[in-house]
């Protein structure tokens, strides 16, 4: 009898999901080798997937900073035309400061921000329970797997991004199983649904007050920037976002 309990204990049961147009998107990272500006490198795929329309948004990144976790959005948005009512993430460090007690999450002041700019709710799975946004970890692969794996060498980040997009767009006219119409006929429906975005895009950098020394050098990052002669001995801002410095 033990026996009998224990083997089907073993047998997990799912919940097929559906999704409204404009209600929910998934968000996560993944990685990649390219070859980038003559070298080969670990880009960081930030993928947004529509769990109603199933297109995807995938562009790629340096690194994983919470500057770049902002921009990938930023990016998302507009590619997509609008904003879903809610997005899932895993207990990533660019959004949760502290896992609490059930579903309860702390989250970060500057990831509160950002979400407050466009007005969606979050959502955050279980610990260790990716598979509750399977739709955009599927995506993680399927993108690496099809349009990166074999890639030719590209000249520059923002070459690599256009390449992207392109097999983005032409993803939506794919009809996924069980569906009459392709994935770009329901995104022009999902999109009359979608939150509309903002007059402005959220500023996706990091700011840091500065000082310029005697050499008209600033540091930030273990880097020293210059600055022009006359702002030598002056307190600065610093902007830093995922492809440039300002001062």
């Amino acid at each position: 009898y033990v026996g009998q309990l224990r083997r089907k204990s073993r047998h997990k049961v799912y919940i097929p999901l559906a999704y409204g147009p404009g209600e929910t998107a998934q968000v996560d990272f993944g990685e990649a080798e390219v070859v980038v500006e003559g070298k080969q490198v670990t880009a960081q795929l930030f993928v947004m997937w529509l769990g109603y329309s199933g297109a995807v948004f995938v562009q790629a990144y340096p690194a994983a900073s919470q500057e770049v976790f902002f921009a990938g959005h930023v990016a998302a948005f507009a590619f997509f035309g609008g904003v879903s009512q809610e997005i899932w993430y895993d207990n990533l460090k660019n959004a949760v400061e502290k896992v609490l007690k059930g579903r309860g999450r702390e989250e970060q002041d500057s990831f509160l921000s950002f979400r407050s700019h466009y007005l969606f709710q979050a959502e955050f799975c279980n610990v260790a329970a990716g598979w509750e946004k399977g739709g955009v970890e599927g995506k993680v692969g399927y993108s690496r797997r099809n349009w990166l794996v074999g890639a030719p060498p590209f000249e520059s980040w923002q070459a690599l991004n256009d390449y992207l997009r392109r097999q983005c767009e032409e993803e939506q006219k794919r009809r996924l199983r069980g569906r009459n119409e392709s994935i770009g006929e329901r995104l022009a429906e999902e999109r009359t649904h979608l939150r509309p975005l903002p007059a402005h895009a959220y500023a996706c950098c990091k700011t840091a007050a500065v000082a310029a020394n005697g050499l008209s050098l600033v540091t930030f990052a273990t880097n020293r920037y210059s600055v022009p002669v006359g702002a030598a001995h002056e307190k600065l801002t610093l902007r830093a976002f995922p492809d440039r410095i300002e001062i």
